[in-house]
């Protein structure tokens, strides 16, 4: 059943640090999460304060999880836990929406019960420690299952896969994903607008929201993407949201930013503009995704 979302801006970020690529981990990624992520984190809270804006941070908990009992990580540890990075959103003037990108970057979809179990018990344990609820919710690699367990564990809203084309083409043909998604940041479409959708498990209600679209990083045949159709994409979304009432729900990793930030953070800050004078002008709400659960109660 879909809620009447109204018209809105959501961004959603994908914090993970090095846990993103626990399965793939090589030199360079190390080096990328050691030296670049703190920096670019702290941009985007800075221009979020510019704005105004407040986003939710969906942060692997392992990021702020440094208990005993862990195998340690191989390379500096400051590629894989930045606690304090969690105290400066916490911090923050703008008021964001902390959720959950699970505890160790597991994919759900491959998970027993006990395995999902084990993941969602120490992210309820850390929060609990650190004073955060964990009422929104990113599936790591957006492989989702298990929703029942995050619904009872108290999740709210979580999201799902983006919509339109793109959506289609994951569900049914997922070797031609990668292709069709620099096809789609390529072209100058204007990524689809989503509501949220009320669901229940076993009695317990939540919030499915999808995503509408990834920023995509600036390296490889990624910089194929102009920059002018980039920024032309995310305006027109902004415009659309405002005069047909539905949510633009945009999202990335602090990573999307590692090459090129510069023209990166030109795109977000151009939006951002945008949202905050249609904000201003009554006709756009900026919501973290913790607001839809709030909008469905």
């Amino acid at each position: 059943m879909s809620i009447q979302s109204g018209a809105a801006l959501c961004i959603s970020i994908d914090l993970e640090l090095m846990w993103g690529r626990w399965d793939r981990i090589d030199a360079s990624s190390i080096r990328l999460a050691e030296q670049a992520e703190r920096p670019i984190v702290r941009r985007l809270l800075e221009l979020a304060e510019r704005y105004d804006i407040p986003m939710t941070w969906a942060v692997v908990g392992r990021v702020f999880d440094d208990a005993p009992g862990f195998e340690n990580p191989p390379g500096p540890r400051k590629a894989w836990f930045a606690p304090e990075l969690v105290e400066e959103i916490q911090n923050s003037p703008v008021a964001h929406d902390i959720g959950s990108h699970s505890h160790g970057h597991v994919y759900f979809d491959e998970l027993g019960d006990a395995e999902a179990s084990l993941d969602l018990e120490r992210d309820l344990e850390l929060r609990k420690r650190w004073g955060i609820p964990m009422r929104s919710w990113v599936f790591p690699c957006n492989k989702i299952g298990h929703l029942d367990k995050l619904v009872k564990a108290g999740v709210e809203v979580y999201r799902t896969h983006d919509a339109g084309w793109l959506g289609w083409v994951r569900n049914h043909v997922p070797r031609l994903y990668p292709v069709g998604n620099l096809l789609d940041k390529m072209l100058p479409i204007t990524p689809s607008l989503v509501e949220a959708q009320a669901t229940s498990f076993d009695g317990y209600r939540a919030v499915a929201l999808p995503s509408s679209t990834l920023l995509l990083a600036r390296n490889g045949l990624r910089r194929l993407a102009l920059v002018s159709v980039s920024k032309r994409r995310w305006l027109h979304a902004l415009e659309d949201a405002a005069t047909q009432q539905k949510v633009f729900h945009a999202w990335f990793h602090p990573s999307n930013f590692y090459f090129d930030a510069d023209t990166q953070f030109s795109i977000l800050e151009d939006a951002f503009r945008d949202a905050a004078q249609k904000r201003d002008s009554g006709v756009l709400r900026i919501s973290t995704m913790a607001d839809f659960a709030e909008s469905a109660s």
